[in-house]
Formats: structure tokens, C-alpha cells, sequence
């Protein structure tokens, strides 16, 4: 913003200013004035009818003789002490009537010193709003009409004893004209000041302004190196994490190496063997079924190899959803009851407290249940044994799933999850790190524990609403 610009700115600014404080400050002024105004022609309205009530009595006791009787020599006594009267301004009045009929009299009327006669006013003529009043008996002061249509401040009150009504009263534009001669005079005034102090203020502010639009350049060159810096660290980081992941793939494809030598011998052996017994017109449904068995098991053992070292090395992108984890948890448990009872093991749900959601990838943690609960079985073995799936609320919005068995136990000097790392015989060593690198991708962790008596607990704890920033999966490790 260049400065004629800002200077612009700053001048309707201040004046804006201006006339809203002067404004206020004047229509305070104006009020007071108008129930200074009110105070004062209601003291003299109670101080004319306290007059009249006297000369009125007076009269009532000596003024029998006078021509036209006692309310003409009221009358004219009123007249004549009012003739020269000049308390009300250059607008004030001064007004006696009655009521006759629908029609208001006026028995005198003291303008600008004058003594005036108005023609009688119809009472629902909406004029002579504050002699209506007077004859209906009230008292007080209004804002209203008189009997020329005229705004006024008026104090009215009745007099039974005479059955008439007193109403002092002076011009609203009287009271208002000091005012607006004030507005007029001093609006020229206040423009020279805001203009003056918009010049002055500037000179002070122009050059903390421009100081400050240097270190705004200054900060927003510094963030931008910065953003550039860690974008920069960021790309490092992922080369970094995609140079360990190809590590981890390379270990991984000389682990499938050497671990499918053995089975694919062994199927090639079987092969042999069942070509060998055709050839010599060996039948055997026994034998050959048994050999049929053995290449099925290895096939299947192959399957299962490098299913899980494929899945260890794929990226984890996560799909979000949300769902009720009780219920999850239930449908896996269905799903498993059928194998452990053929091994003789129970897989229960233990108690939940209350329903709990989760907001996560509804696959891949079906395959961390999947990888804990098959661990699980798999430690107990033929022996039977029971299999316990717990949910429970952690603190800062986590929950956690625990997959606690009565196996044996695992020894507390083994990495279980480290890559490769097993205790079976037939076992890939990837099972738990695929549990681990699925519970870290939702913003997670898993860990295990001795369980009491013996067997073990797996716990994995994931955050409720889902991962707070995406995570790369590191490197992972193996199952027990």
C-alpha cells in the first residue's frame, strides 16, 4: 500500500472515529438538555398552578362584585401578572383551557409576550397533545404536538378546582438549535484536526511500518528456506527408509532362497518317486496318496512362505473406516473357533466394558488378529489350551487388543520381533513383524509379556481416531 493510499485510509479512519465519539458526546449532551428542559417547565408548571389556586381562592372569597363574576376576575388577574412574563425562551408559552364538549378552549395563551386567543381545538384533532392530558386529569411532561401542529417539551398539569388544565411548553427546535450551531461550527474544526494528526501520525508510523514490512520479507525468505530445508530432509528421510526397505527386500529374497531349497527338494523327491512307481506299474492307492499328501503339504507350506514375505515387503497404504471393534472382534473369533476346537483349544472374548470404535484399516487389522491368534494356536500346539482376546480404553484416546494364550511361553532373551527370528521348526520368521509393521502404519506399537502362570500376552495398543500422521513402516521383524 503506497502512502497517499494509506493516508487515505488513516484520515476516514480517524474521522469515522471522530464523529462516533462526537456523536455519542452529543446525543448524551442532548438528553441532558432535554430533561434539564423537562425539570424546569414542570417546577414552573406546579409553580403556576400553585399561583392560580391561591388567586383562585382569593378571589372565590373577595371577588363577588367584579363584572362577569369570579373566573372573569381570575382570569384577568392571570392576564395581567403573565403580560410582561419572559422565563420561557424565544419559543416558551404559557396556556390555560378548559374542555367544552369535543372542543378545547383556550382561556389564555402567553406567547413571546403577547396574549393570544388560539380558536378552540377538537380533542381528538391529534393537536394539543399536552392539554389533553391536563384535562384528563394527568400530570407530567411529554414530547408532543401542541395546538399548531409544532413539536414541543411540555409540562402539564391539571386544576379540578377549576376544572381547567395549565401547560408550559417551549419549541423542540429551540433546544436543539445550540446543538446542531455546535455540530456545524466544530465539524470543520474536527476535520482539520483528523487531517493534521492523520499527517502527524503517519511521519511517526511510516517508518516502523516500512521496518516491519523488512522483517516481514525477511521472516517469510527465512520460512521458505526453512520449508525448502525440510522438504529437502523429508525427501532424505524417505530415500533413507526406501534404501532399508530394498535392504530388508534383498534379505528377504535370499531368505526365500534359501528357505524354498528345502521344501522344492522335497517336492521334486516326491515327484521322482511317484513317476518311478507308474513306471514300474506300482498302483498302490495307499502309497501314492501318501506321496499325493506330502506334495500338498509342501505346496501349501511354499503358499504360506512367500505369501508372508511378499506381504512383509509390500508399502502398507492404509483405507480408513470407521467401526464397532466388540463386533470385529466377535466375527474373527467365529471365524477361528473351528480350528482351535480341532486342536482342542477354546478362543474366547473376554469382558468389554463398554462399546468401543476405532477409526483404522478393517483388513490389515483383521490379518494383526489373524497373525496373534494363529501365533497363539500355534505355541499351545496339540496339547490343547485356551486362546483369550481382550479389548480395553488407554488413556489419550488408544485402545487395546491383547491376545493372551497358555503356551509355554516364550524365553525373554528372543527377539520375537525381529526379522526372521522363530522358535518353530517350521516357522518363516515374519509373522509378528508383519503385526508390528501393520500396528506402527496406524500410529500404534505391539508388545508382549509373560502371561500368568505361564503362555503369553501380545498387546497391540492403536490410536482411536486413526493415525496421527502417516507413517512409513520401518524395518520390521519375525514371529515367534
Amino acid at each position: 500500500m503506497n502512502e497517499r493510499k494509506r493516508l487515505l485510509y488513516l484520515i476516514l479512519v480517524m474521522l469515522n472515529v471522530a464523529l462516533i465519539v462526537g456523536g455519542i458526546a452529543m446525543y448524551a449532551l442532548y438528553n441532558a438538555a432535554i430533561n434539564a428542559e423537562r425539570d424546569r417547565l414542570l417546577s414552573t408548571v406546579q409553580s403556576q398552578a400553585h399561583l392560580i389556586s391561591s388567586i383562585a381562592r382569593f378571589t372565590a372569597a373577595h371577588g363577588q362584585g367584579y363584572p362577569g363574576g369570579p373566573e372573569a376576575a381570575i382570569l384577568t388577574q392571570i392576564r395581567d401578572a403573565h403580560r410582561n412574563y419572559r422565563q420561557f425562551g424565544e419559543t416558551g408559552e404559557f396556556t390555560l383551557a378548559r374542555r367544552r364538549g369535543n372542543e378545547i378552549v383556550w382561556l389564555v395563551s402567553h406567547r413571546l409576550s403577547e396574549l393570544e386567543q388560539p380558536p378552540p381545538t377538537p380533542i381528538d384533532s391529534g393537536l394539543a397533545q399536552p392539554m389533553v392530558l391536563a384535562l384528563s386529569g394527568k400530570w407530567g411532561t411529554i414530547i408532543g404536538r401542541d395546538y399548531r401542529g409544532a413539536e414541543v417539551v411540555a409540562a402539564f398539569q391539571p386544576l379540578p378546582e377549576l376544572g381547567i388544565g395549565i401547560v408550559t411548553k417551549i419549541d423542540l427546535a429551540e433546544v436543539r438549535k445550540p446543538f446542531i450551531r455546535a455540530a456545524l461550527t466544530n465539524l470543520p474544526a474536527a476535520l482539520l484536526v483528523v487531517l493534521l494528526g492523520s499527517v502527524v501520525f503517519l511521519s511517526i508510523s511510516n517508518p516502523m511500518i516500512r521496518r516491519l514490512e523488512e522483517l516481514y520479507e525477511t521472516a517469510t525468505r527465512e520460512l521458505s528456506d526453512r520449508k525448502r530445508a525440510e522438504a529437502k530432509m523429508a525427501e532424505l528421510q524417505q530415500l533413507a527408509q526406501r534404501r532399508e526397505r530394498l535392504a530388508d527386500i534383498g534379505a528377504i529374497t535370499a531368505e526365500i532362497v534359501h528357505d524354498l531349497g528345502s521344501p522344492l527338494s522335497g517336492l521334486s523327491m516326491q515327484a521322482q518317486l511317484l513317476r518311478r512307481r507308474m513306471a514300474r506299474g506300482d498302483y498302490d492307492r495307499e502309497k501314492i496318496g501318501q506321496s499325493a499328501d506330502r506334495i500338498v503339504n509342501i505346496t501349501n507350506r511354499l503358499d504360506a512362505l512367500i505369501r508372508d514375505f511378499t506381504g512383509f515387503a509390500r508399502d502398507q497404504t492404509l483405507e480408513l473406516e470407521e467401526f464397532s471393534l466388540d463386533e470385529f472382534l466377535t466375527e474373527i473369533i467365529e471365524l477361528w473357533e473351528q480350528q482351535g476346537a480341532q486342536q482342542g483349544i477354546e478362543i474366547t472374548l473376554g469382558k468389554i466394558e463398554r462399546p468401543l470404535r476405532i477409526k483404522a484399516d478393517k483388513g490389515k487389522l483383521h490379518r494383526i488378529l489373524d497373525n496373534l491368534i494363529k501365533n497363539a494356536i500355534e505355541a499351545i500346539g496339540d496339547s490343547g489350551g485356551k486362546v483369550l482376546i481382550g479389548l480395553a480404553k488407554v488413556e489419550d484416546g488408544r485402545v487395546e487388543i491383547s491376545v493372551e494364550d497358555n503356551g509355554p511361553g516364550v524365553a525373554a532373551d528372543i527377539d520375537v520381533f525381529g526379522l526372521f527370528k522363530t522358535t518353530k521348526a517350521e516357522g518363516t520368521g515374519v509373522g509378528l513383524a508383519i503385526v508390528k509393521q501393520l500396528a506402527e502404519a496406524h500410529g500404534g506399537f505391539v508388545s508382549y509379556e509373560p502371561a500368568s502362570p505361564h503362555g503369553t500376552i501380545f498387546r497391540v495398543e492403536l490410536p482411536v481416531e486413526g493415525p496421527i500422521s502417516p507413517i512409513v513402516p520401518g524395518k520390521g521383524a519375525g514371529s515367534a
